[in-house]
């Protein structure tokens, strides 16, 4: 986020945001953003009362509940779900920019008042998510990966369920509730972000009421992005116990603000995230520290949970002898357990991204989806390079018609033909290694540059280990794949550099205090100085320099 937005942000927003504690709640507002044909517009929410009016004789209601209730006295239900599709262009409008960045930020939950289907499009243009609109869905476990979308008024393909008349008001609590109880459980564990939502829903606000009338000063707080709120817009809020986060900027440009808003969230979430998760593994957690902007070794797979164990003994030594780190979202714990979260992450730091699509792998699916979207990001924000290779069974098409950089075949079952499966995977990240090596003066001066001494640190010992690895696969006998890119074996290659007199007894005993300096930086959060990271690149650098003229 920018400054001045993190300025507006509350740090204690900030925080919950990166614990998975945000409950984003979406009003009509948000369908403004939608896209229609051109002279069609999307109405406000109190703009239903003069639309609605238009079609009743002598009667002026008093706001669109007042409106749509009169309408259904008037017309019967099933005219008031007709009249409602139409003004509300069901059939006509699609998802607008803001929808789409909104939908980028990992939410497990996300709760919405619109009858519009918006939200669940989008998603499923990006992921998928599991719609609840009956209480008996909410005791069905669901895929834990994809985000529920908790449409609280119910929406047009249920008319029975639609929350939209004063007689649906007035029952809703007494005739759902399990969806109230639900609800009311959300807003005492997480914190509301209202979006686009006015809080006029008596239903809502009878169970905010409850919830902070029985909690007091304990309650969460309730905040409501708002751009450019006059003082009667913040003082009807805070009259009902929201803060309002008012955004700059011109009503005018409303869907475009709230969509760089949602950007600038979900980098801010990317940026932070790590800070909430736990990394099982040292080479993973490495790669992790480094900056978004850096390029990483890390290369992540997507596979069915079936083969993970045949992945990690057969395919991931391979990787890793092509200098590339393999991860996996069962090497990362994070609180909530948030699939789609970690997903998110780890792709969004990946220089490769292995994807094992077999028929029915909708996770597979959905995460070759989000690779291909971020793949496209980071070309046009100038960040490193995003590689993909889909992994199919023979007989099979790829999961999508976008190309990807490798399309491998394997056997119908995994361990068939193996041999020639782990061949075309180490040619395919071998010429992958090759485009997406990074320059060691280039990457450690921006790193300084930049302030970051301790991912300095981390790169210039990435890139001694790189080039030892790259000098014994190229100068040892066939025992030399013993010297893989894993932590654990590089004090074996530094060890055996001494012996070979690559390195000089001084050199080797700095190299093992900056390896215990950086070990201490990544598990004890130790500070590291620019001191401390020019001394390193410093000596990386003349090692490199005596390496390529061995």
């Amino acid at each position: 986020m920018t400054d001045s937005l993190l300025s507006i942000f509350p740090k204690p927003l900030l925080d919950d945001l990166i614990r998975g504690r945000w409950l984003p709640i979406i009003g009509a507002g948000m369908s403004l953003n939608a896209d229609l044909p051109s002279g069609e517009k999307m109405p406000l929410w109190d703009s239903l009362t003069d639309l609605f009016a238009d079609d009743l004789t002598d009667f002026s209601p008093l706001g669109p509940i007042d409106a749509l209730s009169a309408y259904e006295h008037e017309f019967g239900r099933a005219k008031l779900i007709e009249r409602l599709t139409d003004v509300l262009h069901i059939n006509k409008s699609s998802p607008g920019d803001t929808h789409r960045a909104f939908c980028q930020i990992p939410f497990d939950i996300v709760c919405t008042t619109n009858f519009d289907y918006l939200l669940e499009q989008q998603y499923t243009e990006i992921t998928s998510c599991h719609i609840i609109i009956d209480e008996d869905q909410l005791s069905i476990n669901q895929n834990s990966s994809d985000p529920l979308l908790v449409k609280l008024h119910g929406d047009l393909r249920h008319p029975s369920r639609l929350i939209a008349t004063e007689n649906d008001y007035d029952s809703f609590i007494n005739k759902y509730p399990l969806i109230a109880t639900y609800l009311s459980n959300l807003l005492i564990s997480k914190t509301a972000i209202l979006i686009g939502y006015s809080l006029d829903d008596p239903d809502f606000r009878q169970l905010w009421n409850v919830v902070s009338s029985r909690l007091g000063k304990n309650t969460r707080p309730a905040y409501a992005l708002v751009v450019d709120a006059s003082p009667t817009e913040t003082a009807r809020f805070e009259r009902r116990g929201v803060k309002v986060i008012n955004l700059p900027g011109s009503k005018n440009n409303y869907g475009k603000i709230l969509e760089n808003t949602f950007k600038d969230i979900h980098n801010y979430w990317l940026q932070n995230a790590l800070s909430e998760q736990t990394i099982r593994s040292e080479d993973p957690l490495l790669e992790l520290l480094l900056p978004r902007h850096t390029p990483t070794r890390l290369c992540f797979f997507s596979v069915p949970k079936q083969y993970l164990s045949i992945y990690r003994k057969m395919v991931f030594p391979v990787v890793e002898d092509t200098g590339f780190v393999p991860v996996t979202i069962d090497d990362v714990l994070a609180k909530g357990n948030n699939i789609r979260s970690i997903t998110d992450t780890l792709i969004d730091r990946a220089s490769v991204v292995v994807v094992d699509t077999q028929k029915n792998a909708s996770r597979e699916r959905d995460d070759l989806k989000l690779a291909q979207q971020k793949k496209h990001e980071r070309a046009k924000n100038n960040r490193p390079p995003l590689e993909i290779i889909e992994i199919i069974p023979k007989g099979s098409q790829p999961a999508t018609e976008i190309p990807v950089e490798s399309v491998i075949h394997r056997g119908n079952v995994l361990d068939q033909g193996i041999d020639k499966l782990l061949d075309e995977i180490k040619i395919a990240l071998e010429k992958i290694s090759t485009s997406l090596n990074s320059d060691f003066e280039t990457e450690t001066s921006n790193l300084m540059a930049a302030g970051e001494h301790k991912s300095a640190l981390i790169s210039a010992i990435s890139h001694l280990e790189n080039a030892l690895r790259e000098y014994f696969e190229k100068h040892s006998d066939n025992s030399s794949s013993k010297y893989v890119n894993r932590a654990p074996q590089l004090r074996k290659m530094i060890e055996e550099s001494l012996m070979r007199e690559i390195l000089t007894k001084d050199e080797h005993s700095r190299i093992i205090k900056l390896i215990y300096r950086r070990n201490e930086a990544v598990h004890r959060t130790k500070n590291v100085t620019a001191q401390n990271a020019r001394e390193a690149i410093e000596l990386v650098r003349k090692v490199l320099e005596r390496l390529r003229n061995l």
